[in-house]
């Protein structure tokens, strides 16, 4: 059957716990129905010999590239699972995926990970400075703030290297080095789900020549603002407050916050 024929998308869900456990997309219902009759996939192939389970059906769409990307946002919300409890397709289809808010697509996967703890963050770091990246209006003229749905890296970078009031820490960082945080976060998204919209290394042997409220960040035009692999990671313990001096967070590299303003509540 020719792929441009494809425009319904279908699942197959459990009837024992109402899960969806498969989902595919063909030109008509006995696309749907054909996988009863033999299937490579093991875990439907389970499911449909137990006998619990229903096929559900949605189209048709207007081209099979629209029932193309319905499927993958579909198995992007569902999340591609090992285990054969859950959903047993294989790949992620084919159109955008479900992202956090402020990250480029290629890093979509990064949602299945385990959050992350600020101490974690510094150790996987060996110390870094946590900031806040808001969405919204410009910061100022010719200051764009992060655009949720398109990031553009050189807007994070900018973005996040300065305006920062980092008096209380950084004649320490020049007179100690070694004690100077090595990444800068740019931490975005809602209290209670903060995603790193970006990650970079910081030029430690720059500080001491680089405006006081900024962070000198290692001059590389090709980074992916992925240092550490942190991009895209979520932050379950990440809190700023409204006051200008509370906008940053310092962890070192044993995980201890060295520097954390925010007002206990």
């Amino acid at each position: 059957m020719s792929a441009n024929n494809e425009r319904c998308v279908y699942l197959y869900r459990s009837t024992r716990d109402q899960r969806i456990r498969y989902v595919g997309r063909g030109a008509s219902p006995a696309r749907a129905v054909g996988h009863t009759g033999g299937t490579h996939n093991p875990g439907l192939a389970r499911l449909i010999e137990s006998g619990a389970y229903t096929i559900e059906i949605a189209g048709p769409y207007t081209s099979a590239r629209d029932a193309a990307l319905v499927e993958a946002a579909l198995l992007s919300a569902l999340r591609l699972k090992t285990a054969d409890a859950d959903l047993t397709n294989r790949v992620a289809g084919d159109g955008p995926r479900f992202r956090p808010l402020g990250v480029p697509h290629n890093f979509a996967d990064r949602l299945a990970l385990p959050p992350l703890s600020v101490s974690e963050i510094g150790r996987i770091t060996g110390g870094a400075l946590l900031v806040r990246n808001s969405f919204g209006n410009d910061l100022e003229p010719g200051r764009p703030r992060l655009d949720p749905v398109n990031p553009q890296d050189s807007i994070v970078r900018e973005n996040i290297r300065r305006y920062w009031l980092l008096e209380p820490v950084r004649p320490g960082w020049i007179a100690r080095p070694a004690s100077a945080p090595r990444v800068l976060i740019g931490a975005a998204g809602p209290p209670t789900h903060r995603y790193i919209a970006g990650a970079a290394l910081i030029d430690i042997k720059r500080l001491a020549t680089t405006p006081d409220r900024e962070v000198p960040l290692i001059k590389d035009e090709s980074a992916d603002l992925d240092a550490c692999k942190l991009r895209g990671r979520l932050i379950f313990d990440l809190r700023f407050d409204q006051g200008r001096q509370s906008h940053f967070i310092w962890v070192d590299g044993r995980g201890v916050r060295r520097y954390d303003k925010v007002r206990p509540r």
